[in-house]
């Protein structure tokens, strides 16, 4: 019996669920939002055109579902990018859409379909502004970037004196190794098979062996002296 009595309160739920399930999903869809109408054309207030600045706005059941703003005197929405969009769900289905032109009812109205291709409307109505325009943006001027001046580096000129006095040191420095060769050698001339513009350069390549000798000599008998003083106990 107790399986029998699962059994039958089962199948109750079941039915119950299946029962609410149509409603409930009717009326998820009957709320979701569906693809807006779209509408653009001409709008004119008491014979003129509506000037930029001023909304058109659209009303479904008394509801704002929609406005615009007239950006170009006598037109709203500008296809393909600007419409006026209003938005709907499946229960809006057949409703008429009602539109106001500066806070003014207009004369014409639309019926709500979904997915609605975007459709012209032109709008009329009688009556004052019941609303201020809204203020338009001014477009800001175009600033061009002027380019940077572009710093040019001039070069140093050269310090022909420093240049000189170099030379003049370089060629003093010279004549001095030559008079040391020349007092080392007995002050001796160059012979006459001296090759002209190279006696300086071997002159100076003697004075360096020679200082170089000496110094090689002065070092090998202060090594001789050092050790002949160790052999004899000295130091």
């Amino acid at each position: 019996m107790k399986m029998k009595d699962l059994a039958v309160t089962g199948l109750v739920l079941i039915m119950l669920i299946g029962a609410f399930a149509p409603v409930v999903s009717a009326d998820e869809q009957s709320t979701t939002p569906l693809p807006p109408n779209k509408f653009w054309g001409t709008v004119n207030l008491n014979g003129e055109p509506l000037a930029a600045g001023y909304m058109v706005k659209a009303y479904i059941d008394g509801e704002l579902r929609g406005s615009v703003i007239v950006t170009t005197p006598g037109k709203y929405g500008e296809p393909p990018s600007l419409y006026l969009v209003v938005d709907g769900s499946a229960s809006d289905e057949g409703k008429t859409i009602t539109f106001t032109l500066a806070g003014v009812p207009a004369e014409e109205t639309a019926t709500w379909k979904a997915m609605n291709p975007p459709q012209v409307l032109n709008l009329t109505a009688s009556g004052e502004p019941k609303e201020t325009p809204v203020p338009t943006p001014t477009p800001r001027p175009t600033v061009t970037a002027t380019p940077a001046a572009t710093a040019t580096q001039t070069p140093a000129p050269q310090d022909h004196a420093q240049g000189e006095s170099s030379t003049d040191s370089f060629n003093q420095s010279d004549g001095a190794i030559s008079s040391v060769i020349d007092s080392i050698f007995g002050g001796n001339e160059a012979s006459d098979e001296e090759i002209p513009g190279e006696s300086g350069n071997l002159r100076t390549i003697y004075a360096i062996l020679i200082i170089e000798a000496i110094l090689i000599a002065i070092g090998i008998t202060g090594i001789l002296f050092y050790f002949r003083k160790k052999r004899r106990g000295g130091i």
